[in-house]
Formats: structure tokens, C-alpha cells, sequence
């Protein structure tokens, strides 16, 4: 025999552990969202200390007189770069 406070506590119960779940959903999202930020700001790190470290070998090998192959793959590099960015900044969905 089930009685109507028994079902209300059962539903009480029920109520809960979807709140509990849904919490928890809720922070594993966010550790996700902080981690790939972490990561982006790791791979972007690496990619500035990578082209620093390029430069200076060049330049360590060149002084001031590249090859002109080199002044043209570094401005093509640059250009494609900023222009990717330009297209990534405007078309972003969280704007």
C-alpha cells in the first residue's frame, strides 16, 4: 500500500538527483571550457616562442641579409596569418 506522502517523498527524491545531475553536468562543462582555454593559451605559447626562436636562428645566421626567398615566406606567413584571424573574429558565433 502506497500512500500519497510516500509518493511525494519519492518525488522529492527524484527531484534532487535530477538537480544533483544536472549540477554536475554543469561543472564538468565548465572544467571542459577551462581546460581547452588552458590548452589554446599553452598552443598559442608555443607557437609565438616557436616563430621567436626561427627568427632568431635566421637572424643569427644572416645578421641583416636574408635571403629574399625568406623576407617573402615571412610576409606571405604574416599576411595569411592576420587575414585568417580577421575571418575567425568576424565570423565567430559568440558575438
Amino acid at each position: 500500500m502506497v500512500t500519497e506522502g510516500m509518493l511525494a517523498h519519492r518525488r522529492e527524491i527524484d527531484r534532487k538527483k535530477r538537480e544533483w545531475r544536472r549540477e554536475q553536468e554543469f561543472l564538468r562543462e565548465e572544467a571542459t571550457e577551462g581546460w581547452g582555454r588552458v590548452w589554446r593559451i599553452v598552443a598559442v605559447v608555443l607557437v609565438v616562442i616557436g616563430l621567436g626562436y626561427g627568427y632568431w636562428q635566421i637572424q643569427s645566421v644572416y645578421q641583416n641579409r636574408w635571403p629574399m626567398t625568406y623576407v617573402w615566406l615571412v610576409m606571405v606567413v604574416t599576411l595569411g596569418a592576420g587575414i585568417t584571424w580577421i575571418l575567425w573574429f568576424t565570423t565567430k558565433s559568440d558575438m
